[in-house]
Parts: structure tokens; C-alpha cells; sequence
């Protein structure tokens, strides 16, 4: 049954979704349901259904006074413009399939797309309006298939009007043309969410990944093994009388009968330039380690401060949900690691940026941690830690680059715990103890405030 109670925004020789002969049945259809007699007012009818602006609309202005005086010499012009031939008819199974096909995208909800006469209307109301012509193609008085038609629609329609009546179609389509933008949008911000969250629980976990992330980004050059021939600790000029071991000399219940006596050094296996490694009485070589992060020049630690910075999303509902999916992914890929400038922990959307004098327990400017004016610890522990090194890495770059004298406190960097709250909170890997692996705790001044 057609929708007598919104406008059909007819375009005219550009309107692929109702050929002129079926606009001017709609327009009687109307004109019958709401029993209008007057001839001005049957006149008004096709004008309010013609798309605003649309070549129909030109159309109409341009006529002659005598062409629309009544509805029967506004039909005569009308079809004298748009003859009424009929177009190939699709069969019944095409009408029936272009109703199920006619669908909302969940990537179109809360927004603008293009309408009738080059308007721009939202998206569910193009739906809504579009749905009476299908269902009136498809011949579906009984609603039969208005379960299947229901269930096309995205989740987040289906959320908020699971409550309304939609027994039949006009009330299914009243129901889609009241939902109020926001809670729409907001709805659709919320499912996309969640569909992130569930895509990368659905991801195998790789036991090697961490670990390949943590290699690559660190950029270490292995150098060549080099294999050091076995030799004695200590050399002796003195000879020395060989005696043999008597196994019987020792007391018993240790070892193997023929085994070296209690107490002595047993060689180390597997290091020598034996098959396969598996030489005995070799020495293990001392091969190079690399240095730390925080042992590195304060030039160098600056310029991963800005290499590897991670974007700093705003304060809105699209900028949380990117949060929490950086979030997601840092702890996936660092699950016992703290945040250093290579691996630099997510800031929280509307806070300050690093480096920027701010407090290090809210992540705002303006105030020492521990003032009145501020929250305390709102930041998670890792941003926390994280705040800290980088406005250590800020002020020594600054210091060394403007020869600034100015005295920074230094403190010990306590024994690191893990984040027992936060990955309760946010079921997240712990962190290793110990200290932190790219810098000290750095205070913000006597009785703590800003980075320096």
C-alpha cells in the first residue's frame, strides 16, 4: 500500500525510482484517500509531490495559467509532457527481490546522502520513503515479508526501534522516519566499536609477534658470530704432576663414579666449535650486548620522540573509539613491556599533549601534581609512565640544546609493579617489574607538578 502521508518528491525525466504514469496514479490515490473536491487544492497535490527545484518543478512554473486552472487540464499538460508509456514490466520474482535488496548500509547511518531532486537527506529517511514504492512493486498487501525486510536492516535500526510497532509495513517505515539523528549516530559509533573490538579478538595470536614488533622497531644490527678459541683462565709456568682421580677419595652419594670430584668447576657445554655446537670444555664467549634505551644520546632519544609519535585523537565520540582500539593494540603488541619513545603509550582523547609541562596524573596544564585543583591519578598507569619519560627525554633536549642551567630533581625510580587496576579493568597483560626500560623516574619538582 503507498505511503498517502509523504511527499513523493517527483523529478521528472530524472526520477529512476517512479515512471510518470505511476506518479499521476499516486497523486489520485491521494487525491481519493483525503476526499479533496476542490480543484485549487487537487491542483496543490501534484505540486507539494514534485521535488522542489527538479525539472518537474520548472516544468510546472512554466505553464500556462489556462494548462492548470483545473486538475484535468493539469493532467492534459502533464501528459502531453510525460506520455504515458507504459515501460517493460519486471516479473514478479525481480519486484519481490528488489524489495529484499532494498537495504540500509551501516556505514551510511547518521549521514547525508544524495535525494530526490539533488536534495540531501539522511540516509534512513531515503530508506523509509523508498520502501512503500518497492513493497507496492512487489505486491506484499499480507506483510509477508516484512520479518525479512526487518531483519535486513542494520543492528543499530533494529536497537532502537525493537520496541515500536512494525506489524506492517507503513509502521515499520514510521518507525525508521522517527528515529532522532543522534541516538543514531550514536548507535552506529557504538556497533562499530564493538565489530573492532570482535575482529581483532578473532585474530589467531602469534607467539613470535611481540617479539618480531619489539626487533623491528628497535633496530638492532646483529653482528657476525664470532667463535673464540678455548682457553685456560689462568696459565701456570710451574709444571704441574698429573694424578689420577681416584673416584674412592671423596665421599659418596654425589655424582657419577667417574665423574669430576665434589666441588669442581664442571665444563660448559655446547659453545665450542664442535659439531653442531656440541664441543666440550669450551668456554661461553662474551658477545656484545646491546645498549639501552635510556643509555643513548638525549638527541637521538628526541628524534624518536618524534619519529614514532602515535596520533593524539580529539575529544569526540569517533576520537574515544580510536583510543580504545590504540589501546587495544598497544597492549597486544607490548604485553610485558613498558612505554619508552619506541613503543609510546595512547594519550587519551581531550588531554594534553606530551612534553607540554602538564600534570602527570590528569594530563592537563596549569597545575603541580598533587594540587587542589586536580583529580588525581586519572590517567591509566602506563600514560602515566609513559607522560613521565617523555617530558624527562623534553627537558634534557631542550637543556642541552639551549644550554639551559637550570636544575632538574631527579629521584630513584621505585621498583616497578604492574598495572593490577588497570588490567583488571581492562583484562590487559601485566607489565614486568623492575625498573623502567627507558628512563628514570623523573619528579616534577619539589612537591611535584608539570614537567620541566
Amino acid at each position: 500500500m503507498a505511503d498517502n502521508t509523504s511527499s513523493l518528491q517527483w523529478e521528472g525525466d530524472k526520477d529512476g525510482n517512479l515512471a510518470p504514469g505511476q506518479f499521476l496514479r499516486e497523486i489520485d490515490n491521494k487525491i481519493d484517500n483525503r476526499n479533496i473536491t476542490d480543484e485549487a487544492k487537487k491542483i496543490k497535490t501534484m505540486q507539494n509531490n514534485i521535488a522542489f527545484g527538479s525539472d518537474a518543478d520548472d516544468w510546472f512554473n512554466a505553464l500556462d495559467p489556462t494548462e492548470k486552472d483545473t486538475y484535468e487540464h493539469l493532467t492534459e499538460a502533464f501528459v502531453e509532457q510525460w506520455p504515458l508509456t507504459p515501460a517493460p514490466k519486471a516479473s514478479k520474482s525481480e519486484r519481490i527481490k528488489a524489495l529484499k535488496e532494498w537495504t540500509l548500509k551501516v556505514e551510511d547511518l547518521g549521514k547525508r546522502v544524495d535525494g530526490p531532486g539533488g536534495t540531501s537527506i539522511w540516509s534512513h529517511v531515503k530508506w523509509a520513503n523508498g520502501l512503500s514504492t518497492r513493497v507496492r512493486d512487489a505486491e506484499d498487501s499480507t506483510g509477508f515479508l516484512i520479518s525479512e525486510v526487518y531483519g535486513n536492516l542494520p543492528r543499530p535500526v533494529r536497537e532502537l526501534i525493537r520496541t515500536k510497532p512494525r506489524t506492517t509495513y507503513q509502521e515499520l517505515s514510521s518507525a525508521v522516519l522517527a528515529l532522532d539523528t543522534s541516538d543514531l549516530k550514536d548507535a552506529a559509533v557504538e556497533h562499530n566499536r564493538n565489530e573492532e573490538t570482535a575482529r581483532l579478538a578473532r585474530e589467531p595470536a602469534s607467539p613470535t609477534k611481540a617479539i618480531r614488533e619489539a626487533l623491528a622497531s628497535t633496530h638492532m644490527q646483529i653482528p657476525q658470530r664470532q667463535y673464540i678459541p678455548t682457553a685456560p683462565p689462568f696459565h701456570n709456568t710451574e709444571p704441574q704432576r698429573q694424578t689420577p682421580l681416584n673416584p674412592f677419595r671423596e665421599g659418596g652419594g654425589r655424582g657419577s663414579l667417574f665423574g669430576p670430584a665434589r666441588g669442581a668447576a664442571a665444563p660448559f657445554r655446547g659453545t665450542g666449535p664442535g659439531a653442531l655446537g656440541m664441543g666440550r670444555g669450551a668456554v661461553r664467549p662474551n658477545l656484545p650486548t646491546m645498549p639501552l634505551l635510556r643509555d643513548r644520546p638525549i638527541m637521538q632519544r628526541h628524534q624518536d620522540l618524534l619519529q614514532f609519535a602515535l596520533p593524539h585523537h580529539p575529544d569526540t565520540p569517533e576520537g574515544h573509539a580510536a583510543y580504545r582500539t590504540q589501546t587495544t593494540t598497544w597492549h597486544a603488541a607490548n604485553p610485558n613491556r613498558r612505554p619508552d619513545e619506541q613503543h609510546q603509550y595512547p594519550l587519551i582523547p581531550g588531554t594534553s599533549p606530551i612534553g607540554s609541562r602538564e600534570c602527570w596524573d590528569c594530563g592537563q596544564t596549569g597545575h603541580m601534581q598533587g594540587a587542589s585543583v586536580c583529580g588525581g591519578a586519572s590517567l591509566p598507569e602506563p600514560e602515566r609512565d609513559w607522560r613521565r619519560v617523555a617530558g624527562y627525554i623534553t627537558h634534557e633536549f631542550n637543556k642541552e640544546r639551549l644550554v639551559d642551567a637550570q636544575s632538574v630533581n631527579y629521584m630513584g625510580y621505585n621498583e616497578y609493579n604492574p598495572y593490577p587496576q588497570y588490567a583488571l579493568r581492562s583484562n590487559y597483560a601485566t607489565y614486568p617489574s623492575g625498573n623502567h626500560a627507558g628512563e628514570l623516574d623523573d619528579g616534577q619538582g619539589k612537591g611535584g607538578g608539570p614537567s620541566a
